[in-house]
């Protein structure tokens, strides 16, 4: 379980172990919500590490073909840079 102290500003924001009492680190982004007759929602954006083993695709939506996702081979900028994605 985690607590959340806040004195309403983001410096005074801050996600504890409910448990301990240490503050959790990582965290980008707290977001409340209440409806009514329901209890408050509270939303935890953090960051993470993770190790995957695979390929990696850059995908950009093709104006021309209704959007849809297609692989990027590489991309020429304005100035005549090119960047072309690791495979």
């Amino acid at each position: 379980m985690v607590r959340i102290e806040s004195d309403g500003t983001p410096a005074g924001t801050k996600v504890l172990n409910d448990a301990d009492g240490s503050e959790i680190v990582g965290i980008e982004n707290v977001e409340f919500s209440h409806r009514a007759g329901a209890p408050p929602l509270a939303k935890l954006r953090l960051w993470s590490s993770a190790r995957m083993k695979g390929a990696g695709e850059f995908l950009v939506a093709d104006p021309n073909d209704g959007g849809k996702p297609k692989a990027v081979a590489s991309i020429t900028f304005a100035d005549g840079s090119k960047f072309t994605p690791p495979k």
